[in-house]
């Protein structure tokens, strides 16, 4: 029973978090800073590491914070070969699916019901 449960809870969940992930389609919140870079990651610019590059207007090159999550949307517009904003909001909507996931696991293995 709590197999099933869990299942239909990461489909549906899976399903809300990339239902319309490609709206909208110009950068919101940090994705001005961690999408813009991942995109010239991949486009393999210099400037996305260097700390005094002057940025375009209205994004700005994000070096503040370790790669690793902008790699990670590169890699998934690389394996996408596509810019477009779902290619870069994917790896997180997966990571949202895999955390409920982790958490059912963890209250398992806390309460053992």
């Amino acid at each position: 029973m709590t197999r099933y449960l869990l299942i239909t809870i990461l489909i549906i969940s899976f399903f809300l978090r990339v239902f319309r992930l490609d709206y909208p389609k110009a950068y919101i919140f940090d994705e001005v800073y961690h999408g813009f870079t991942a995109k010239e990651y991949l486009k393999g610019s210099k400037d996305a590491w260097n700390p005094w590059a002057v940025s375009p207007n209205g994004v700005a090159y994000e070096w503040l914070h370790p790669p690793i999550s902008k790699e990670i949307m590169t890699l998934s517009m690389f394996l996408l070969k596509s810019t477009d904003p779902w290619a870069f909001r994917l790896p997180g909507a997966i990571l949202g699916v895999v955390s409920i996931f982790l958490v059912f696991k963890i209250g398992i293995l806390l309460f053992k019901k």
